[in-house]
């Protein structure tokens, strides 16, 4: 990735720590797996990001069923920003056939983006 939102703000938006894969304290952020889990009485919400990687999974579960998998790769940039009055997450991909895509975790999940479809 070429650009992520410092460690501090992504606790922030996940409202979360994140549980890193190499707990070494001597490891960059940027090197490392970072996983966030947020949940509620009827959901799960886990996101697990590779910044060195430009990799970002997610998966939304509901009362205790898988609801989503979703794989993000080759991504270019993450960005917290305002949509809608309200903090997503931004993710903009390299790939011109990747529009952006938008999560939002706060007041409840939710998810916009897709594939350009060209003929």
């Amino acid at each position: 990735m070429n650009e992520i939102p410092e460690e501090y703000e992504l606790m922030s938006f996940f409202e979360v720590e994140p549980i890193k894969a190499d707990k070494d304290s001597d490891v960059p952020f940027y090197y490392n797996f970072l996983t966030y889990i947020i949940t509620n009485d009827q959901e799960k919400i886990e996101v697990n990001i590779s910044p060195s990687y430009g990799d970002v999974e997610i998966f939304w579960e509901q009362d205790k069923v898988l609801k989503f998998n979703w794989r993000f790769y080759d991504i270019e940039t993450l960005k917290i920003e305002k949509k809608d009055n309200q903090e997503c997450l931004k993710i903009t991909f390299n790939s011109e056939n990747m529009p952006d895509c938008y999560l939002w975790v706060k007041p409840s999940f939710k998810i916009i983006g897709g594939m350009n479809i060209t003929h």
